[in-house]
């Protein structure tokens, strides 16, 4: 077997457990991932092009969309390709290489120490230029041994950088027709899962449906936390308490029959209504109320005795 061969037998599987855990903040998605040439610091350039390409290779077979050597050189072209490779920070390398739509971009560093080897990931997304995920493994001693401890050290600790970066909301609203909002933007109807938020966000909460009294609240919470509300929202409604003198009066709002008198009516929509207390042979009360959400318009109300309101008619008439 070649000097080549050895080497790849001894680090593929460290390579290919240190992508995968590079790939977990991406949480098993198809996303677009660049892979750019690993740096070297003490390392031989023939030993940075095995590991960059057995990167490559893990990553490929991880079901994200991994950008190939093919088409970096189609659509970068050469001189694109040499100006990444001077790049000297991330802001740079994503915009040399925005023509190929990456949405993450993953870098190595491999080092060769006096007494080991370190090997490095960062993922970084594209977009916010942020880094994701972040794993270091150093361990002393030949190739072989670090190949054999490292990678499942790097496993633990990149997971657990991750989790401390990222807190879960999940809601479950009613009616099923409700917004949710989380600091103003649309999230989800009804119910959302596990929706992800940088641990360091505070979201402003708010859950909305038509003829129900929103909610909201401020939710900070604990790295690898989850935070679960259920929220009923409460239906906007007022109500009406009329009594008369004397009783049996029947009580109408806007055409619609509340009851008689003494009468308590509930559920009914807040805003402007034509208020009629009508009973037969007494003069009808007709008058204009507003009934404001979540109170009580109560009122008594005294009838015109039927010799008054015809002897009142009657001087009208003459």
């Amino acid at each position: 077997m070649t000097i080549e061969g050895t080497i790849n037998k001894i680090i593929s599987p460290a390579i290919f457990l240190l992508a995968f855990c590079a790939i977990a903040v991406m949480a098993q998605s198809s996303k677009r991932v660049l892979f750019l040439e690993s740096a070297s610091v003490g390392a031989s350039e023939y030993d940075r092009n095995i590991l960059t390409d057995k990167i490559r290779d893990a990553l490929s077979g991880s079901g994200l969309i991994v950008i190939q050597k093919a088409e970096m050189y189609s659509v970068l072209g050469m001189a694109r390709i040499n100006q990444l490779e001077k790049c000297a920070d991330i802001p740079c390398k994503i915009r040399v290489a925005a023509p190929l739509n990456a949405e993450v971009i993953i870098l190595g560093t491999i080092t060769q120490k006096d007494t080991g080897y370190e090997i490095a990931l960062r993922s970084v997304n594209a977009q916010s230029q942020k880094e994701e995920g972040a794993v270091t493994v150093f361990q002393e001693g030949a190739l072989q041994t670090v190949a054999e401890s490292a990678p499942q050290k790097a496993i633990s600790d990149l997971l657990q950088n991750i989790a401390a970066q990222v807190k879960y909301l999940s809601v479950t609203a009613f009616p099923d027709t409700a917004r949710i909002l989380a600091n103003g933007v649309l999230i989800g109807n009804g119910s959302i899962e596990k929706k992800k938020f940088p641990v360091s966000q505070q979201i402003a909460l708010r859950i909305e449906a038509a003829e129900h009294e929103p909610f909201d609240t401020i939710i900070t919470a604990i790295p690898n936390g989850e935070i679960k509300i259920f929220r009923a929202l409460s239906y906007i409604y007022s109500s009406v308490k009329i009594n008369s003198e004397p009783s049996g009066a029947t009580v109408v709002l806007n055409n619609n029959t509340a009851g008689q008198t003494p009468v308590l009516a509930t559920g009914i929509k807040p805003g402007s209504y034509q208020l009629s207390i009508v009973k037969p042979t007494y003069k009808p009360i007709l008058i204009p109320v507003v009934l404001e959400k979540n109170k009580v318009f109560e009122h008594s109300f005294v009838l015109n005795s039927p010799m008054e309101w015809f002897c009142q008619a009657s001087k009208l008439i003459a």
